[in-house]
C-alpha cells in the first residue's frame, strides 16, 4: 500500500509547532526554571494559583493580570484561503481542489464532511506544514468601511496554533512545564524577557483551567479533557492569531467533551477559530461559519446538517 505523503512523523509535527528538537530539550533548562523563580517569587512553583500569580505580576509590571486573554493582532481582519488547490509530490491527483474560505477574526468556524475528504490536509496546509500546490493562504485587514487597508499579509505558521486529533500521543517531556515551554529559546535575556515568557506561560495555563494542575505532574497521568487543555495551552503560549483542530472531542468522555467545548466557547472571545469535526452537535451553538468538504477536496460553505 502507497504511503500517503501527508502523514506527519512528530518530529515534523514538533519541527514546524515547538522549533525545537527533543535531544536538546529534554534536558532541563535550569535558567528557565531561573526565570520563573524570578518572576513568580515563591520557592515552589510547581502549582500555580490565579490568586499568587496575578499578585506577583501587578506587583512587578503594574499591570492587570486578571484576565488573562489573548488579543488578535488587529480588530477588524479576516483569515482568507483563496482557490487553494492540492498535489502531493510524485503524484497526479489533486487531494484539494479551489477551496475558499473567509473566516473573520474572533470567528468560529467549522469543517465537516466524510472521512478521507481532505479535511486534515486542509488544516496543514494553514498551518504550514505542507505548501499548496496553488492558491494563497492569507490576513486580510479592513476598515469600518469594509474596505481593505493594505495588502493582504502572508498567513506564516508563527501565527497559527494546531492542535491536532489526539495530541497526548505528541507529549514529549515528563512534566506540564516542561511540555509547555518545549521548543521555547533557550538563549540568556535580561529580565524583561523573562518576564514576557512567563507572563506567556500564566495566561495560557489560567485561560485553559489548569492554575491548579502542578507544574511537575506528567502529563501522561493526567485526564483525557486535561491533556486536551495542555495541548490548547502548549498552542496558546505562542499567542497565535487562528487556532486550527483537528477533532478536539474525539475520544473523549461526556464530562470531558463538555468542558472543552466551554474552553472553546470562552477561546472563541479573543481567538479565530477553524475546527474539523465529526461532533456537529455539540459543537454547533458555537459555530459562526460551517463548510462541507466533498470527497475529491471540493468545499462548499453550507449550514450544519440538523442533528
Amino acid at each position: 500500500m502507497a504511503s500517503n505523503p501527508l502523514i506527519v512523523s512528530p518530529v515534523a509535527v514538533f519541527g514546524s509547532t515547538r522549533i525545537a528538537t527533543a535531544k536538546s530539550c529534554f534536558r532541563r533548562d535550569f535558567h528557565f526554571h531561573f526565570l520563573l523563580r524570578s518572576c513568580f517569587s515563591f520557592r515552589k512553583f510547581s502549582c500555580l494559583t490565579e490568586k499568587t500569580l496575578n499578585y506577583d505580576f501587578d506587583r512587578r509590571l503594574c499591570r492587570d493580570w486578571s484576565n488573562p486573554t489573548f488579543k488578535v493582532s488587529c480588530d477588524l481582519s479576516c483569515f482568507q484561503v483563496k482557490d487553494v488547490s492540492y498535489r502531493p509530490p510524485g503524484t497526479q491527483t489533486n487531494l484539494l481542489n479551489g477551496v475558499n474560505i473567509s473566516l473573520p477574526e474572533k470567528s468560529f468556524g467549522l469543517i465537516f464532511g466524510r472521512s478521507g475528504s481532505g479535511k486534515t490536509t486542509l488544516l496543514q496546509l494553514i498551518a504550514g506544514l505542507s505548501k499548496p500546490t496553488s492558491g494563497s493562504i492569507y490576513i486580510q485587514r479592513y476598515g469600518n468601511d469594509g474596505k481593505a487597508l493594505q495588502s493582504s499579509e502572508e498567513l506564516t505558521a508563527e501565527k497559527v496554533g494546531i492542535v491536532f486529533q489526539f495530541p497526548e500521543r505528541y507529549f514529549v517531556a515528563d512534566s506540564v512545564l516542561e511540555e509547555v515551554i518545549f521548543g521555547w529559546p533557550r538563549q540568556r535575556g535580561g529580565l524583561q524577557l523573562k518576564e514576557l515568557l512567563a507572563s506567556k506561560l500564566q495566561k495560557a495555563i489560567i485561560s485553559v483551567g489548569m492554575q491548579g494542575i502542578p507544574l511537575d505532574k506528567d502529563p501522561h497521568s493526567l485526564s483525557g479533557g486535561y491533556k486536551r487543555r495542555l495541548a490548547l495551552a502548549i498552542q496558546l503560549v505562542q499567542i497565535p492569531d487562528l487556532l486550527i483542530l483537528d477533532e478536539p472531542l474525539a475520544g473523549l468522555d461526556w464530562k470531558a467533551r463538555a468542558d472543552v467545548v466551554k474552553l472553546l466557547k470562552q477561546l472563541k472571545k479573543e481567538l479565530t477559530l477553524l475546527v474539523v469535526s465529526h461532533d456537529l452537535k455539540e459543537l454547533a451553538p458555537l459555530v459562526d461559519r460551517s463548510w462541507k468538504m466533498e470527497i475529491g477536496g471540493v468545499l462548499n460553505e453550507e449550514p450544519l446538517p440538523a442533528c
